[in-house]
């Protein structure tokens, strides 16, 4: 655990930095565009990939290949991306609120994941473990659009305390939540195969 840390920083110092700076840069202009349009930085980033989808489908050029960013680099992105709502949030609303940002980050996760699980369940009849696995990946959502609606819309600043807390950590209980059912896959696999040896 100790060599974590150092081997995660020094793989960061081996990242081609113009590459960062590329993607860094893309996702600054997106979120300018965004906000001169008056919309929502995730907006701007969603609409940005998407025509740059577009492109590289239209002329054949895919910049995937010419990227050579690490896993490290990737995660450092993600990272970003999936706690955004993090840098917008106050601790102290966190403290006043934290038994109803509890309840609706564990509860709601778990519950929209069974009901989730549950219609994929009686659409396509496939086994619990793997509706839960999916329902865990479709659950989490990224509160920044809905935020950003409800801060032009003077909803009180509680409601909106609220789902920002509840967006943070609704992604960390989605994820025990997967890993959880993707452990019990691996544990039946591992047990059907000392059955068969």
């Amino acid at each position: 655990m100790h060599d974590a840390v150092p081997d995660f920083i020094e793989e960061m110092t081996h990242e081609v930095p113009f590459e960062l700076f590329l993607v860094f840069a893309f996702i600054l202009l997106c979120s300018l565009a965004a906000r001169r349009m008056r919309q929502p930085a995730v907006t701007g980033c969603f609409l940005g990939g998407f025509l740059l989808h577009v492109f590289s489908s239209l002329t054949g050029f895919d910049l995937a290949p010419h990227l050579t960013l690490s896993a490290q680099g990737i995660f450092l992105l993600i990272g970003v991306l999936i706690f955004n709502e993090g840098l917008n949030v106050e601790i102290e609303s966190l403290k006043k609120n934290g038994i109803e940002i509890a309840v609706l980050s564990i509860l709601g996760t778990f519950l929209a994941a069974a009901l989730c699980g549950g219609m994929l369940k009686l659409l396509f009849g496939w086994e619990w473990v793997v509706v839960i696995i999916v329902g865990a990946m479709l659950v989490p959502t990224d509160a920044g659009a809905v935020l950003a609606v409800l801060s032009r819309s003077g909803v009180p600043e509680r409601w909106r305390s609220l789902i920002a807390g509840e967006s943070i950590f609704n992604d960390p209980f989605s994820l025990i939540l997967f890993g959880l059912a993707t452990g019990q896959v691996a544990g039946a696999m591992t047990a059907e195969a000392d059955t068969e040896s």
